[in-house]
């Protein structure tokens, strides 16, 4: 296994296994940059204004910009991530880094140089998309692609739109995907002597949020690993023209579970029968997220594992003797307007207390395992996703991406983490590009380490 090839024995005290690979010695390697060069296009005439836009609930009005060109976005300040031209130096690397996690096999010194330094600026970036400033209308950008003639795995969007059906929805890029404001600036991308061309013509919905300047008059950076559904393509001789519409991101889970715990009196955590340690590690990160919002939360703990004897005593002695709570005390703290949140389960005779299910309104699922026949059909929120590594792993995206920073204990980080390791295996099984980034969370010291 590669954590073993790097020196790795054991990771303590909330450390994350990204900090410390970044930290580990015999990964020794030149980070490469691509420069853009301005494609010498004739600009547009630009026009500046001032209009009112409506940001994160609040109307500001600002200096705009806009293109006379009609179906262009407008750009302003704060319509752009941090890194908006600096992502092309980068594509590469986090395209990489997504493939090798993605592969399922031994991670080699060059493919860790990628996921070691790739993944915390995919992390940063990827957040700052999720606070961009949606789009205000419906616009139409262009992406001009040639084949590489030698590097046969940077051809994979041709590959898949080859393959695809018209309707099908498709990723045709792991990375930040580059489209400009004009299919002439498209054109200039896509330049090749001998191999294969595509143009892409790609229409965004209202609401989008999509990176966008006036770089080499005007580009749009898309979000990574971005979905389009194929609308149509028709190729003639080494040239295919496609036409793509970008699908909207389903609705935030995280910004659901916040609104629904800020909405109930308190908040019931419960895991399955004789809970492991990504059932009790989920069920922590779900706590502090409700403590962080100021509602009561529990943890029901009706039975447990030899393998987690310890470690509940361990809790109780830790501050939450009042928090774990058995079948009579969780019964008793019931209320209406109590949120049920089940982890790492969604089998309805498998949870550690069936009867709360029929006493409680407002049930949310957060579980990794593939659906089953006995599914808890109740729920107003299921974040059911298979291909995830555990429990710990999507309770850590939440965490990470709620609203109000949430501030984690030690053991609660301890938990999550040995969570993730639990489930993969200590990274090897199931261990994805997600798994990685939740991992970085636990890269910052606790409270409890300063």
């Amino acid at each position: 296994m590669f954590i073993e090839k790097l020196g790795m024995k054991t990771l303590r005290g909330g450390k994350a296994l990204i900090n410390t690979l970044t930290h580990s010695k015999g990964i020794v390697r030149s980070a490469s940059t691509h420069s853009t060069d301005n494609c010498g296009l004739a600009l547009k005439t630009l026009e500046s204004d001032a209009v009112t836009i409506t940001h994160k609930g609040e109307k500001v009005t600002k200096a705009i910009t806009k293109p006379t060109i009609p179906t262009a976005p407008a750009v302003f300040e704060g319509s752009q991530v941090s890194m908006h031209h600096g992502l092309n130096g980068i594509n590469t690397m986090v395209r990489e880094a997504y493939r090798a996690t993605k592969s399922g096999k031994t991670i080699d010194a060059d493919d860790m140089f990628d996921v070691v330094h790739g993944l915390p600026r995919m992390l940063k970036i990827d957040k700052e998309f999720a606070k961009l400033p949606p789009l205000e209308k419906e616009c139409i950008v262009w992406r001009g692609r040639f084949e590489h003639p030698v590097i046969e795995r940077f051809n994979q969007d041709f590959k898949i739109i080859d393959n695809a059906k018209i309707g099908d929805v498709i990723i045709p890029d792991t990375g930040y995907s580059y489209t400009g404001f004009t299919k002439e600036l498209a054109s200039h991308w896509s330049n090749s002597c001998d191999g294969r061309t595509m143009m892409f013509k790609i229409k965004l919905p209202k609401g989008a949020k999509v990176s966008r300047n006036l770089e080499h008059g005007g580009e749009v950076v898309m979000p990574r690993n971005a979905e389009y559904r194929l609308l149509s393509k028709s190729t003639n001789g080494n040239h295919t023209e496609v036409e793509l519409e970008y699908i909207l991101p389903k609705k935030d889970n995280v910004t659901e579970i916040e609104e629904l715990i800020k909405k109930s009196d308190n908040v019931m955590i419960m895991g399955h029968m004789n809970g492991d340690i990504d059932s009790i590690g989920s069920s922590l990160g779900i706590y502090r997220l409700a403590k962080t919002f100021e509602k009561e939360a529990y943890i029901v703990n009706n039975t447990y594992g030899l393998s987690l004897a310890n470690f509940i005593v361990t809790l109780k002695q830790e501050g939450y003797k009042d928090v774990i709570l058995d079948k009579a005390e969780a019964m008793n703290k019931i209320t209406p307007n109590t949120l049920l949140v089940i982890v790492d389960t969604h089998k309805r005779s498998y949870v550690e207390i069936p009867e709360l299910l029929e006493k409680t309104e407002k049930i949310v699922i957060i579980d990794h395992h593939r659906k089953s026949e006995d599914f808890i059909e109740n729920a107003i929120l299921t974040f059911h996703e298979a291909y995830a590594s555990s429990a710990s792993e999507l309770v850590t995206e939440i965490v990470e991406y709620a609203t109000q920073e949430v501030t984690l204990e030690q053991i609660e980080a301890e938990s999550l983490y040995a969570g993730i390791m639990m489930d993969t295996k200590n990274f090897t099984f199931k261990t994805g590009v997600r798994t990685f980034e939740a991992c970085l969370l636990y890269t910052s010291p606790s409270p409890r380490d300063a």
